[in-house]
């Protein structure tokens, strides 16, 4: 098991210690055959053991029902600082088999759909920790995830040999150790930005990046937008305000507040807000001629149309997925999007994708217990000859069996790359021509971003 422990600096660490299980009891008499499944079996959440501990933190979070003396209480806003939110886990696969068998894939890498699942997880408890107004009395807020604005790979995560580029590739080694850490950055009235990085210990000998710092080497990058509800009201609430305790901080601040601003500008460019530009216009126009009204594919490269690429799955929405709110775990709905992306993306290539980038992950209603779930993938853009690298776009969307109308819950946006295979996906609808251009937009902010942190990549986006 994993067990979070509190420093006297307010901070969380997390030491590895793993023992058996003690929920499966064996006898070995013919007259005590029986197996005992569960009998001392506490936690049945079908989470990860940094998931299941990064909820136990949550210790200023005891979900009971409210009574009529909680609805007079009033929550307190305070300040606090970076430094109050902080929270960081730690993963020693290089030293726990157990661990390894946890997050281990059929190729012997780090399952990445259940890092993703824990980074929300640990912003979840980053987000409590700092709204927690230190009275037992008050009935916590409601914490749920508006949004994980962008989650970035920066650098290489093992030593493999790339065949096109010779250099290292990008699949996570279940070989090295790693660290999960994050604290808000920004507030708002009711919402939050987090950060969360995944670094890992910096290996004496091995070259030294721009993203090598106090001994360690970041991996990746995530930002998350939370919002707290009033759990009486289901009404925005009014959280701690965040103040810097330097100038470093300070300009932090600065700097996340304008992102967030542009995060909300490039959201109200979506197909469905946004008409074509004059240049998108003719992006379509040229699709339209070369490809003769849209009926004949390109003969001189891979190429298929986008509704050949697309892919479905069905899930029944069981209480073990459930959050501590008894709604499903956002992680869990992440960590199902990816594996249907990166399967997505593993039969259009016809070789196993490298996970680049996740940007603008919205979640627009809860999926309740009970619902049926069915998540639907497409690829939306590739760079054809010019470039491995693709968008995959998943839509989440709930079904009622009795009268099998659907509702759009969650919508996520994947990049990944190709190791050496290049393939040209394109629309021949207007609908789908509408995906083909945001998909080019998510694809040109995937690679803007890219060219700016983390230019040693840029090989995945340009030939």
């Amino acid at each position: 098991m994993f067990a979070l422990l509190p420093c006297r600096s307010g901070l969380f660490r997390t030491s590895a210690v793993f023992s058996r299980s003690t929920s499966t009891r064996f006898f070995s008499t013919p007259s005590q055959s029986r197996l005992e499944i569960g009998k001392d079996r506490k936690d049945v959440r079908q989470r990860s053991g940094v998931t299941n501990e990064l909820w136990n933190a949550r210790t200023n979070v005891q979900m009971k029902p409210l009574t009529d003396e909680d609805f007079s209480k009033e929550y307190k806003v305070y300040e606090k600082t970076m430094k109050d939110s902080y929270v960081d886990v730690y993963l020693p696969f290089s030293t726990s088999a157990a661990l390894q068998e946890e997050y281990l894939t059929y190729t012997g890498t780090v399952r990445v759909g259940k890092i993703l699942e824990d980074l929300d997880a640990l912003a979840g408890t980053i987000a409590y920790h700092h709204c927690d107004d230190n009275d037992p009395d008050t009935p916590p807020l409601t914490i749920v995830t508006a949004s994980v604005d962008r989650i970035t790979l920066l650098q290489p995560m093992h030593t493999d040999t790339d065949p096109i580029v010779g250099t290292t590739n990008l699949k996570p080694s279940i070989q090295r150790d790693y660290r999960m850490h994050g604290s808000v950055t920004s507030v708002g009235r009711s919402s939050m930005r987090i950060d969360v990085t995944v670094d890992t210990p910096h290996i004496s000998g091995e070259p030294i990046s721009a993203c090598s710092a106090n001994g360690y080497d970041k991996i990746l990058e995530a930002t998350f937008e939370m919002v707290a509800r009033d759990p009486r009201t289901n009404k925005a609430a009014p959280i701690n305000q965040l103040i810097a305790e330097n100038d470093v901080e300070q300009e932090k601040m600065r700097v996340v507040q304008f992102e967030r601003q542009q995060q909300m500008k490039r959201r109200k460019e979506k197909r469905e807000n946004l008409p074509p530009t004059a240049e998108e216009r003719i992006v379509l126009h040229d699709l339209y001629v070369n490809t003769n009204a849209f009926t004949k594919l390109p003969t001189d490269r891979k190429a298929m149309w986008m509704d050949e690429t697309e892919k479905q799955s069905l899930r029944m929405c069981h209480p073990i997925e459930r959050n501590i709110h008894n709604s499903i775990f956002g992680g869990y709905l992440m960590r199902e999007a990816f594996e249907l992306a990166w399967m997505t993306a593993d039969i259009i290539a016809e070789e196993h994708p490298i996970f680049l980038s996740v940007d603008d992950i919205s979640f627009k209603y809860p999926v309740e217990i009970g619902s049926i779930l069915q998540l639907s993938s497409v690829v939306t853009y590739t760079g054809g000859d010019k470039s491995r690298a693709m968008q995959v776009a998943v839509d989440a969307e709930i079904i009622n069996p009795n009268t099998g109308e659907t509702k759009l819950t969650n919508s996520f946006n994947f990049t990944f790359a190709t190791p050496s295979k290049t393939v040209t996906v394109l629309p021949r609808t207007y609908a789908e021509g509408m995906r083909y251009l945001e998909g080019r937009r998510l694809y040109q902010n995937a690679s803007n971003h890219c060219k700016e942190n983390c230019p040693d990549l840029m090989k995945y986006y340009e030939r």
